[in-house]
């Protein structure tokens, strides 16, 4: 029936699988090699809006990268991101590992 055909490509969807995020500002720390990172990151709708990353780290260009990678995407597109910079990989997968489903 329609009602179940539906259910399922609901069920299906990116959406219902990795979930949305309704609007909070969640604060994330992590502490790595390279030092201590601390972010806040205003999410409406979905969307992260804005990323603030305060660090001690000696490398200000790879946490702008993070910042700018993270500016502007959703869970899905979080969980399905990489880099090859190391710094902004560890605050991607920071926020990926607190935030994302999976």
């Amino acid at each position: 029936s329609d009602k179940v055909a539906k259910r399922v490509k609901c069920w299906q969807s990116d959406d219902y699988i990795y979930g949305t995020w309704h609007d909070f500002t969640p604060c994330i720390k992590g502490c790595f090699d390279w030092g201590i990172a601390d972010i806040e990151l205003q999410i409406s709708k979905g969307i992260i809006k804005e990323a603030k990353i305060a660090t001690d780290s000696l490398f200000p260009s790879s946490v702008e990268l993070a910042k700018k990678l993270l500016t502007g995407k959703n869970s899905i597109d979080i969980n399905n991101m990489a880099t090859n910079d190391a710094i902004a990989g560890d605050i991607i997968n920071l926020v990926r590992g607190k935030l994302c489903t999976i």
